[in-house]
């Protein structure tokens, strides 16, 4: 095999190499854009929950008005408590 022969066959040898890595590089180039653009996509749907988020961040009541609430079923459940044992009395008197 002479040197020119040589010269060409790792020449083509390259010039495939390069070919090969330009396919792949577009590939994963067009891959990427395809992963770009559902990211773009989903901002708004970000944007959307976001908004949503906040709408029912400002619907919640304090904390302080929920333990209010907490205290006030209580005493309601005690007072039915107290008015059931009352029937109770009422019935056993008859």
């Amino acid at each position: 095999m002479s040197i020119r022969a040589l010269t060409w066959g790792t020449l083509g040898f390259a010039v495939a190499v390069g070919v090969v890595v330009l396919a792949l590089q577009r590939q994963e180039t067009v891959a990427l854009r395809d992963e770009l653009s559902l990211w773009r996509g989903s901002g708004g749907d970000l944007e959307k929950l976001r908004t949503e988020n906040e709408r029912l961040r400002a619907r919640q009541i304090s904390p302080e008005e929920l333990a209010a609430l907490r205290v006030d079923r209580s005493a309601l459940e005690e007072k039915r408590r107290q008015i059931e044992v009352l029937k109770q009395r009422l019935r056993d008197a008859k």
